[in-house]
């Protein structure tokens, strides 16, 4: 198991002891979300397959870190003080780091903010994709369709948004994944679902994409 907390720490337990296994440390403010990634590398000369798990983590700090579940190293930090951002192309968020979420191939991370943005980012390269903008108010949850095409955001401007991150054409930019040896489009936002009288602190896409469901401070839980 896993656990993130407002000690500003990331922790690696074991189920059946109880015991703590590993603790990641690097935030400056507490950890408000995480998201795992698995992802299979071959060993250079036989080919044999590995195993590899990533942990994305985001905080009050504004940065987003990616780590080595296994071996306890950061991969990345996306964001926060100029002097550790990692990432080769932007400075990242201008607020907390709310919400998390990895595709479902595990190779690109989307993470929302109280900056009203939602942000994907490259799991190996640490390059910022896209930002994607259109909310009133913070993003509090972060949701990847299963097809991988489609993210769900919820805000506490009483609003969800379905954005379209399919690798169609109609994207605003475009990068060439060399490890993925394709090219990545992105596209903007597709619809905006309203009628929550307060903040939405939660938003999902159910697996078949034909439902999105919603939790919100107004008290009601409401199905589109």
């Amino acid at each position: 198991a896993i656990s993130a907390s407002r000690d500003k720490t990331l922790k690696l337990w074991d189920l059946q002891s109880g015991q703590e296994l590993r603790r990641y440390k690097g935030h400056i403010g507490r950890v408000l979300c995480l998201a795992i990634a698995q992802w299979t590398e071959y060993e250079e000369g036989t080919g044999d397959p590995i195993q590899k798990t990533y942990v994305a983590t985001g905080s009050w700090d504004r940065s987003c870190k990616i780590w080595d579940l296994d071996s306890g190293s950061l991969l990345h930090e996306l964001g926060g003080k100029p002097d550790r951002n990692t990432c080769p192309n932007s400075e990242g968020h201008e607020n907390a780091v709310t919400d998390c979420c990895f595709s479902p191939d595990g190779s690109v991370l989307a993470t929302g903010s109280d900056d009203e943005t939602l942000r994907l980012w490259n799991l190996f390269t640490g390059e910022e994709i896209k930002v994607l903008e259109g909310h009133d108010n913070g993003i509090t949850s972060v949701d990847y369709a299963a097809n991988g095409e489609y993210i769900l955001t919820a805000s506490l401007d009483a609003t969800l948004k379905l954005w379209d991150v399919s690798s169609e054409s109609g994207g605003t930019r475009s990068y060439f994944d060399k490890k993925l040896n394709t090219w990545v489009n992105v596209r903007v936002e597709m619809a905006t679902f309203i009628g929550n009288q307060d903040a939405v602190y939660e938003g999902r896409i159910s697996r078949d994409l034909q439902t999105v469901v919603s939790g919100s401070k107004d008290g009601t839980v409401r199905i589109y």
